[in-house]
């Protein structure tokens, strides 16, 4: 039972500070006109989970629009975000990922 308590209160800890910089990416993204839409755990723990520690999360899946992908590259490295693949073009980068891009904090 406390490994599991242990479990929650790790998960808990992860999706706050996932929410947290998700909320940044959102506000900023507002400001700036770039509509984004939030996909998988970080839409659904909030709505469907009866707490957001029940919901695992590793990261934080947004869909934006394609010719939008520059400014929103641009807005995450301002919020201090790294791009996985710096060392690639954003057009490599979605060539060789599906249309995706990667980013650590």
């Amino acid at each position: 039972m406390e490994q599991l308590k242990q479990s929650y209160l790790r998960n808990s800890l992860r999706n706050t500070k996932i929410y947290y910089e998700l909320t940044k990416i959102i506000n900023n993204a507002n400001d700036n006109n770039i509509p984004i839409i939030v996909l998988k755990g970080a839409a659904l723990a909030g709505s469907l989970y009866p707490s957001i520690a029940l919901r695992l999360m590793q990261d934080i899946d947004l869909f934006v629009k394609i010719e939008d992908i520059p400014k929103i590259d641009d807005l995450l490295i301002q919020l201090g975000w790294i791009n996985k693949y710096s060392d690639m073009t954003i057009e490599h980068q979605m060539q060789l990922m599906g249309h995706s891009l990667s980013y650590i904090i």
